[in-house]
């Protein structure tokens, strides 16, 4: 389904605010290639893309619920944002058989090296010197 046009868009997201599952079912469509382009950016981190664009969607829905338009940001900005955070929610908790503190798996993502203290030590704790 194509993207609808802003003003559509606009409609939509009032009536779905209004509870109106028709208007969520219509945004989520045409929203999915947004999902979809985001799952591929996962795709290699250890979860089919079935499961990542699952994940997506539910942060889709989770976008529609709390999109709040007084707020300033594009709901497509928003969105994209709640996509991630799903997605690599679900990255963190099932991608490998012994779940990782998430703070571990951030670190690593953020190329930190394990073993610096900052990316292992609990937060307020000092490391023993």
């Amino acid at each position: 389904m194509p993207r609808e046009p802003a003003e559509v868009e606009a409609k939509l997201l009032r009536a779905a605010a209004r509870g109106d599952n028709g208007a969520r079912r219509r945004l989520v469509a045409s929203h999915l290639p947004l999902v979809r382009t985001v799952a591929a950016r996962y795709a290699s981190l250890g979860l089919p893309l079935d499961d990542l664009m699952r994940e997506g969607c539910v942060g889709l829905l989770e976008a529609i619920d709390r999109w709040d338009r007084g707020r300033g940001a594009s709901f497509d900005a928003f969105a994209r944002f709640r996509v991630r955070v799903a997605i690599r929610d679900a990255l963190t908790a099932r991608a490998r058989p012994i779940r990782r503190p998430k703070q571990l798996v951030e670190a690593q993502r953020r190329g930190e090296a394990l073993d610096s203290p900052r990316a292992v030590a609990a937060p307020g704790v000092e490391a023993a010197a």
